[in-house]
């Protein structure tokens, strides 16, 4: 599923592609006057393109009050592992930075941020079980782990947070 966000009174869409790359879009010209010329395009962020199913994706941006104030942060769902990109702006030009990859996660479902934490879900298969990840969003540092504490596998393709708790 895409993400739609507002730059300097532009829509932009960011989207996972098959092969594995991220595009950074204008909505209001998808592909730019040829319609195949996306604002920005990562390279390959997995190896194992011919098996890759994107996801949704998940965006947060810093606070004034975090070292890196400002900082756009688009989190991407591989085969193994959350890849973090940083959304750059240089001179009104939109670009993919790479930003952090978190461990190797089993078949992660699509992040949550809440208030700067990155939470990544591995969803383990019917012979491990999930782990449940909090991961400093600037840099991908494991803050936290739920271990062995949950029992099975997970069949979901998504999770949430609400009342302080995910």
């Amino acid at each position: 599923a895409p993400l739609v966000f507002r730059h300097d009174n532009k829509d932009v869409v960011a989207v996972a592609t098959r092969d594995g790359r991220v595009l950074l879009l204008d909505a209001a010209s998808l592909g730019g006057a040829d319609h195949a010329t996306p604002l920005s395009a990562s390279p390959a962020l997995t190896t194992t393109t011919a098996t890759f199913a994107p996801e949704a994706l998940a965006m947060w941006q810093e606070t004034s009050t975090e070292s890196q104030a400002g900082t756009r942060w688009l989190l991407v769902p591989t085969n193994t592992a959350i890849v973090a990109l940083k959304v750059q702006d240089d001179a009104g030009a939109l670009s993919l930075q790479s930003g952090w990859v978190s461990r190797n996660l089993t078949s992660p479902i699509t992040p949550i941020i809440v208030n700067g934490v990155v939470f990544a879900m591995s969803r383990g298969t019917p012979a491990t079980p999930a782990v449940l990840y909090a991961l400093n969003g600037a840099d991908g540092r494991e803050l936290w782990t739920s271990g062995t504490t949950i029992a099975s596998h997970m069949t979901g393709r998504s999770f949430w947070s609400a009342t302080g708790q995910v």
